[in-house]
């Protein structure tokens, strides 16, 4: 069960999460004249984006150890 949760969480952050965050960063990038600036919003998005790739990381470093010890 714990393995499922580790998935269910894995799928959620890169269907979800990610996809979301890297649309926004990518609008936000397509910005024409004066629109296109670097400001708090756009540093939080990209913060956020390498708060999920950490997190997403861990958890597929988890799900593996937990693999290894069903396996053993």
């Amino acid at each position: 069960m714990y393995i499922e949760r580790l998935k269910d969480a894995l799928q959620a952050l890169q269907e979800d999460s990610l996809k979301i965050c890297r649309k926004c960063l990518i609008l936000r990038e397509g910005r024409l004249g004066i629109d296109l600036c670097g400001d708090d919003i756009e540093r939080e998005l990209k913060k956020e984006l390498q708060v999920i790739e950490g997190a997403k990381s861990l958890l597929t470093r988890t799900l593996e150890e937990a693999n290894e010890q069903v396996t053993y």
